[in-house]
């Protein structure tokens, strides 16, 4: 079985490099899974029977698009396209060469790929529909592997000329979509770093054997700063693949020391954490896993262990614990999956405005639909408060309900949806205040709203001090702060 292994253009297992090693057992641990001499293996090497590692990208949060991958089905490898369901596989690349390592940039519409239609592995790209076939890189050495990053850059493989791409003192190199400004990323003479993968959030995941395992997982930023080891296991980490929300990261992983063993699927946490085993299947060994965009399922490449090193590899899909896996290719081998972006939906928000509100009213509850049907959420300003959707006046004058949708990974924002309503006084309503005396009916005629008016005296049968008279009869109901004559008793006269 091939762990640290991937099947080649014409069919086979490639070997990814094991560690840095001398002569042809410790470059190429290939040959002893063979059973061929160093002599044998380096003759198959040299026919291209064994060559590089590819992987998925394109991690970027969306919706489901269509899955892009490599196909010898028509006799040489091309660029297809299918449905998340494998229904409507297409041919994009249509050229005599070996076209393969497709991976969609994060707006969905281009493609990057490796391609060998001028000689050599180089870097090319083209539009989703195949269209506007661009060569980018031009370089003797092997150009191979490319990933999108977040801000639309390429950052790609590039090595000497050998059967593996993780071989021969393989760099990450970075490039702008149009080929220019390519820059090494890694630059480390000492290591091997290969296959990466782009994040939402800047960050590329890679493998390499720079800390002293044969392959682990690092990560480093755009500008070959940051660089953070993730996993530390004997074996080999390979084919990093970012969740869209950029948490997690699903990868292949072989525990057996000399990469030799059986490729399953893992997912950690971005930070190298919680790995926990998705797949465990003795017969089948697994590369390339692709999130797609709603990070609810997983695509990866699957190869029989029988069947090895000639097998003919097909794409499945599982969900991210593992279960529900689904097989969506049969005709040829098929490798290298990645899930193609769409760009997100608009969505709007309907918010009717509420009735104007008297101060002293009761709460009261709003409500506002997103066309997408995602919750929406209210904060308040002015003379009131809100708490989920129960609004409490907190004075008169005016209060701004503003309904907001923040999107998810098929919908945009929405544009958030301001309402405002007047908070009218309360009225004054006229109490009884004849018979209490004077400093007590003015607390009860504020209490009610209400202010007091002309204050008279008069002689009166009432207790004096007490009011004898107000100018308006009890259970009025008045605008907010009007006026209330009193007239106080001088007792009665003598």
């Amino acid at each position: 079985m091939c762990s640290a292994l991937r099947s080649g253009d014409d069919g086979s297992c490639e070997g990814v490099r094991v560690g840095a090693r001398s002569h042809m057992e410790g470059r190429y641990p290939l040959r002893h899974a063979l059973g061929v001499s160093a002599t044998a293996f380096l003759a198959l090497v040299l026919a291209g029977a064994v060559t590089a590692p590819r992987r998925a990208d394109a991690a970027f949060p969306t919706r489901n698009g269509k899955i892009a991958f490599g196909s010898n089905r028509d006799g040489n490898f091309e660029i297809y396209v299918m449905n998340p369901d494998g229904s409507g596989q297409v041919n994009l690349s249509n050229s005599p060469a070996d076209d393969r390592e497709p991976a969609w940039s994060p707006n969905g519409q281009q493609i990057a790929f490796t391609s060998t239609r001028d000689g050599n592995d180089e870097i090319y790209k083209m539009n989703a529909d195949g269209t506007g076939q661009t060569r980018l890189t031009t370089d003797p050495l092997r150009d191979r592997n490319p990933a999108w990053t977040s801000d639309g850059r390429i950052v790609f493989d590039r090595g000497a000329v050998a059967p593996s791409q993780c071989e021969g003192l393989t760099d990450l190199y970075i490039m702008n979509a149009d080929g220019t400004g390519v820059r090494n990323l890694t630059d480390n003479p000492a290591a091997e770093d290969c296959v990466a993968s782009g994040s939402a959030t800047g960050r590329i995941a890679f493998s390499s054997n720079r800390g002293g395992n044969i392959l682990d997982i690092y990560a480093i930023n755009p500008d070959g700063g940051g660089l953070v080891r993730l996993t530390n296991n004997p074996g080999c980490g390979l084919h990093p693949n970012w969740a869209p929300s950029s948490t997690r990261i699903v990868f292949s992983r072989d525990a057996t020391s000399n990469c030799m063993g059986d490729n399953d699927l893992y997912v950690m946490q971005a930070d190298g954490t919680g790995q926990t085993r998705l797949t465990d299947t003795p017969s089948r060994i697994e590369f390339y896993p692709a999130w797609s965009p709603q990070e609810d399922r997983i695509a990866f490449e699957g190869c029989p262990s029988s069947t090895w090193p000639n097998c003919a590899s097909q794409i499945y899909a599982i969900s991210p614990t593992g279960g529900g896996e689904v097989q969506l290719t049969f005709a040829g081998s098929n490798r290298k999956p990645d899930w193609q972006p769409l760009a997100k939906l608009d969505q709007t928000i309907a918010f009717d405005a509420p009735a104007a509100k008297t101060y002293g009213d009761p709460d009261f509850t709003v409500s506002a639909s997103a066309s997408s049907g995602l919750p929406v959420s209210f904060t308040a300003t002015g003379s009131c408060t809100v708490s989920g959707t129960t609004v409490h006046l907190t004075g008169a004058g005016s209060c701004t309900l503003t309904a907001s949708q923040p999107g998810d990974a098929t919908y945009n924002a929405a544009t958030d949806v301001s309402r405002t309503f007047s908070i009218a006084r309360t009225p004054c309503t006229v109490p009884k205040v004849v018979g209490k005396k004077l400093a007590a009916a003015k607390v009860v005629l504020a209490r009610r709203h209400c202010r007091t008016g002309k204050v008279s005296s008069a002689y009166s049968s009432k207790r004096k001090g007490t009011v004898a008279a107000q100018s308006r009869r009890a259970g009025q109901v008045l605008p907010a702060g009007s006026k209330i004559s009193l007239v106080v008793s001088r007792g009665p006269r003598r």
